[in-house]
């Protein structure tokens, strides 16, 4: 004898000959496997997939946090699983208060409006500020009318 091989059938070793060759495998898929008689017609559905559907937890080699995210009920619950959204960046803009009394203790944007209003604020008491006249016509002034009056509100703002 040469060769031999357990059958699981007959519980013993069977020799193996051209009458007897190896076994190749069984004809039955294993659990959970996905068969191609299963998607014959080229569509997927829950019905064809129920007998033997693959979970998450079937994936030998996911980590936890992977299978956390293929089993996360929506997309807040797979942010959570991952651990986004749990810094503690502040992505708001600076209030009006902040703008203006500088108290603000992170780095953070600001908004035209909000600026504007701290500007104002901060300059509003200064009498070199309300000393400057307007231009009276911004779509009828000149180059230098503009850059005059711009070097006059750096000074009035350095005063």
């Amino acid at each position: 004898m040469i060769m031999e091989y357990w059958d699981d059938k007959l519980k013993k070793p069977v020799p193996v000959s051209p009458s007897n060759p190896l076994p190749m495998g069984s004809s039955a898929p294993a659990p959970g496997s996905i068969t191609t008689d299963q998607l014959a017609d080229g569509a997927v559905t829950a019905e064809k997939l129920a007998a033997d559907a693959v979970t998450a937890n079937a994936i030998s080699d996911a980590s936890a946090v992977g299978k956390s995210v293929l089993k996360a009920a929506d997309a807040a619950a797979a942010r959570t699983a991952i651990g986004a959204g749990t810094s503690n960046q502040n992505l708001s803009a600076l209030t009006s208060a902040e703008a203006t009394t500088g108290t603000a203790t992170v780095a953070r944007a600001i908004t035209a409006a909000v600026l504007a209003g701290a500007i104002n604020e901060r300059t509003k008491g200064k009498a070199e500020i309300a000393a400057l006249t307007p231009i009276a016509d911004p779509s009828n002034t000149t180059l230098e009318a503009v850059a005059t009056l711009l070097n006059q509100m750096v000074a009035a703002l350095k005063a």
